[in-house]
């Protein structure tokens, strides 16, 4: 269409025909032009970007089963989009969307009922406006026909038809002739059984689950009749892990019917936010949020949601500030102290989902308040935006970790603020076991009237890679750090009023790699790289098999007024 028709198109007063919902045009499949410029804003609010935006709206009904894109690529301004089903006035948002190809805006709905109605918004990212081009692609032949384009499910019932599916290349593992077969994908959220089946189809099935990649597939089981002619199979799954379902036709059947999934649970001590994959933040930016705990936890990880492809390399780094990040403490950096990084091993599981980064060492956070920043490394977070509002909260099951979100920047610690920006990611806490031997105790007794004690948690196999040091009964917000020794000994060096326990001429001072302060219950601890013990004359030593390890905690104290220092018990680990 050349510009000289679509102005005469647009001239002809469709766009303030459709500037409200209740006025939509209805559109077919293809592609119709559009022009916002003399839009005005609609009081629904947008659920992915913030701004006074004109927007104008369209309905379209779904005549296929099978995928549906709405998009306005190649229009000549930064766009957003939001489609829905419902009625105006009563409208159910099924996705917003706003950079799919370049500035401009797509939404994929990979299964729907024909004869489905669709409400469709198209403005622009805060006040942009301009001309466009909304296209329409109904019934697109379902990706999941094949292992690589599997369709993502999770716990209950997916429909499918194999009415339109062909026979994948690969060999079954049972059945007879199976063919017009569909794959999805399905990853745990927790450890223990699941089970896939298809009772109730209406056609003879067969089932097969396999772990690993397309290509590289491992069955793990498979299954003709279960349920009279219909398929179902159980086993083990682990949490974070991928598994690839194949449904298909004995003997050449198809039909209709539903995927029925039935996994593990979600563990009791993680806390994961919205997901939605319609924002990202830059290379090197930031999410803030604030974290309560209400009792001390361990992190060796998390999960969070990169926009970079599946593969390529990710990272993060976690700092905190005690209380809260709001207040303009995100404008001083030395208000906040990094805790982790990520282990240099993290690589991106795309922008479906989140991406497992571990930690170089585990975090220890004592119970209490904290603010939060997360800074990208390798790529910038994504983030759910606009009607989110601001200091959304979202808490684990068990009730320990809770998070209230959030703002973000593309530089960190900076006068930049961006809000609300609500991280898409996933913290668990963890229970680690108790190693390793104490002695030397008591310790001497500090200014609270206590004697300071340590603790090790974790594991004492090397490989494992996993202690945590935590020192309790301390004064507050005292100063202090772990030693570390291959020798045990007894001494009470000057200026001090407790007994080092710790003997050799190569004490290492700061386990962990930095300098603690207690909370106002007393507590600090840190999560140790074994590979990097601190060591008075070679910097680090790693941890080695059958080496035996002595820990201790040195701390700052008063007593009187008088300056002084003191010493926790201390630990002993053999290391496996």
């Amino acid at each position: 269409m050349s510009r000289a028709a679509f102005v005469a198109l647009i001239s002809m007063g469709a766009a303030s025909a459709q500037d409200e919902c209740a006025s939509a045009a209805a559109v077919a499949t293809g592609a119709t032009p559009f022009d916002t410029t003399t839009a005005t804003p609609s009081v629904e609010p947008w659920s992915c970007v913030s701004g006074a935006a004109g927007d104008l709206w369209f309905t379209y009904t779904a005549v296929g089963a099978f995928g549906l894109r709405f998009e306005t690529c190649g229009s000549t301004y930064d766009t957003a989009m939001e489609v829905y089903t419902g009625t105006c006035g009563a409208l159910v948002l099924v996705e917003c969307n706003d950079d799919a190809c370049s500035l401009q805006s797509a939404v994929d709905i990979a299964a729907q009922v024909a004869g489905t109605a669709y409400t469709i918004r198209v403005g622009g990212f805060a006040s942009s406006s301009g001309l466009g081009t909304l296209t329409v692609t109904d019934n697109i032949s379902p990706p999941w026909d094949e292992c690589m384009g599997a369709l993502a499910v999770a716990d209950g019932m997916t429909p499918f038809d194999l009415g339109i599916a062909t026979t994948s290349a690969d060999p079954w593992s049972c059945g007879l002739n199976v063919a017009n077969d569909l794959w999805y994908s399905y990853t745990a959220i927790g450890d223990g059984p699941a089970s896939f089946e298809t009772c109730g189809a209406t056609f003879d099935t067969v089932i097969e689950a396999f772990s690993g990649d397309c290509g590289a597939l491992v069955s793990e089981a498979c299954n003709d009749d279960f349920c009279s002619l219909q398929s179902g199979v159980s086993f083990n799954v682990n949490r974070g892990e991928t598994y690839l379902i194949r449904v298909g036709g004995w003997n050449g059947a198809s039909g209709t019917g539903d995927l029925t999934v039935a996994g593990p649970g979600y563990p009791v001590g993680c806390v994961e936010t919205i997901f939605a994959a319609n924002n990202g933040g830059a290379v090197g930016g930031v999410a803030y949020m604030d974290m309560t705990v209400s009792q001390d936890v361990t992190f060796s990880g998390l999960g969070t949601n990169y926009d970079v492809l599946a593969g390529d390399p990710v990272g993060i780094e976690m700092w905190i500030t005690p209380g809260t990040w709001t207040g303009g403490r995100n404008e001083d950096i030395s208000l906040w102290t990094m805790v982790a990084t990520d282990d240099g091993l993290a690589v991106s599981n795309g922008n479906a989902g989140l991406s497992a980064i571990n930690f170089s060492a585990p975090v220890f956070l004592p119970a209490g308040s904290y603010g939060v920043a997360l800074i990208s490394v390798g790529d910038g977070h994504r983030y759910t935006t606009g009607g989110t509002g601001f200091q959304l909260q979202y808490a684990s099951a068990d009730g320990v970790v809770s998070l209230d979100l959030g703002g973000g920047a593309n530089t960190p610690f900076s006068t930049q603020l961006f809000f609300p920006r609500v991280w898409n990611g996933e913290f668990c806490h963890e229970t680690l076991g108790t190693v390793g031997t104490t002695y030397c105790g008591p310790a001497a007794v500090n200014s609270t009237g206590a004697a300071g004690t340590i603790a090790a948690t974790g594991s004492d196999v090397v490989a494992d890679d996993a202690l945590v040091l935590t020192a309790s009964n301390l004064p507050a917000h005292s100063f202090g750090f772990f030693l570390a020794s291959t020798a045990i000994g007894s001494s009470m060096p000057g200026g001090s009023s407790g007994v080092l326990c710790l003997g050799g001429p190569d004490i290492g001072r700061g386990v962990g790699g930095r300098i603690l302060r207690s909370s106002t219950g007393g507590v600090f601890g840190i999560g140790s790289d074994l590979s990097a013990i601190p060591h008075a004359s070679l910097g680090s030593v790693p941890v080695m098999v059958g080496d035996t390890w002595y820990f201790q905690a040195w701390y700052r104290d008063a007593i009187g007024g008088v300056t002084t220092s003191n010493f926790t018990d201390a630990v002993c680990i053999t290391y496996l």
